[in-house]
């Protein structure tokens, strides 16, 4: 979380040089859109330390198998949402 709070902190701080008024409202989209993912994930419950470690043990193992189905359901869910 303190990663999101920097990225934020480092958009506010980068310097304007050489920037159009294009470049200005694309940046001020990214930042906002930056920022609101930092709220999120600020906000969001904290992840359960269990099952993150049993997930990584599985990951270093080598038995970690996820579906293709569930792949391929969870990319068109990503494609619809930023529809």
């Amino acid at each position: 979380m303190e990663g999101a709070q920097a990225a934020q902190s480092e958009l506010r701080r980068s310097g304007a040089a050489g920037k159009t008024s294009s470049d200005d409202h694309r940046s001020t989209d990214f930042e906002t859109s930056v920022g609101k993912l930092a709220d999120v994930a600020l906000s969001s419950p904290e992840v359960r330390q269990a099952k993150v470690e049993a997930l990584r043990a599985q990951v270093d193992a080598g038995t970690y198998r996820v579906s293709d189905h569930s792949v391929a359901g969870s990319i068109l869910e990503q494609l619809r949402v930023r529809s």
